[in-house]
């Protein structure tokens, strides 16, 4: 599949994230190893990007949402300058937290200069409105674009279904998807999968909420996004399948 938005695409420096203050999120069920307190995101090596939206502070709900900040070390904020097309900042979506809602105005899409290469792990909490197919994430690419999208009984990487993953609309799910150039292990709420729909770019910029302005655009919410430049180990991938479920009530 021919990748986003190509040569085209637009890296914008983030605005002021004053008032944008990320905080680790607040989970205690799953601890992390000699620290006493719960395990995040950044206690796994690797970490590239990390959108919580229950983090986000300083707007109110119904709020558009120009600048999503990276809670990674890599500063890698998802923004969007165009006001047609940002998305919306949402309170109490799922288990009391906040989501940010794509699909309610035309085209909106945030984009993160967080580079995808042949081997990552890409994980991420939300729910989808409608059952048309529909992407949560994509890289913007001359090659293969990977992405994850949603359609009305199954979820794919690079067009393919993979078996055992169907879902509900309107229910939050956990994803997690491996990639290395020949397959990628999947995992929705739980449930693992096999595909052979490898990863096959070395992508600079990072669609979420669409492969493109007008293509795949997503109808539904994100609450979380986590990306690893890397392949985690089956243990890691469990540990970070705990805190988004514990987090997210999934």
């Amino acid at each position: 599949m021919a990748g986003g938005v190509g040569a085209q695409s637009f890296v914008v420096a983030p605005e002021s994230t004053a008032g944008f203050i990320a905080q680790p999120p607040s989970v205690t069920t799953f601890a992390a190893f000699g620290t006493g307190r719960p395990l995040w995101p950044s206690d796994i090596t690797g970490l590239v990007l990390w959108l919580p939206a229950d983090q986000i502070q300083g707007i109110a709900s119904g709020t558009s949402l120009s600048n999503w900040t990276d809670s990674s070390a890599s500063a890698s904020h998802a923004t969007q300058p165009s006001a047609v097309s940002q998305p919306v900042f949402l309170t109490n979506i799922q288990n009391s937290l906040s989501a940010i809602s794509f699909g309610t105005g035309l085209a909106q899409l945030m984009q993160s200069p967080t580079t995808l290469l042949n081997t990552f792990t890409l994980a991420l909490a939300g729910s989808v409105y409608t059952t048309r197919t529909q992407a949560f994430i994509s890289a913007s690419a001359g090659a293969i674009s990977p992405k994850i999208t949603a359609s009305t009984t199954y979820f794919a990487v690079n067009g393919i279904a993979l078996p055992g993953s169907a879902t509900t609309v309107g229910q939050f799910v956990s994803l997690i998807a491996i990639f290395n150039p020949s397959a990628t292990t999947f995992s929705v709420s739980g449930t693992t999968t096999f595909g052979d729909a490898g990863a096959t770019t070395n992508a600079t910029l990072t669609n979420i909420g669409a492969v493109a302005v007008s293509s795949q655009t997503l109808s539904g919410y994100i609450g979380e996004v986590v990306v690893y430049n890397r392949n985690l180990s089956e243990i890691q991938r469990s540990q970070l399948e705990s805190y988004l479920r514990t987090k997210w009530a999934i």
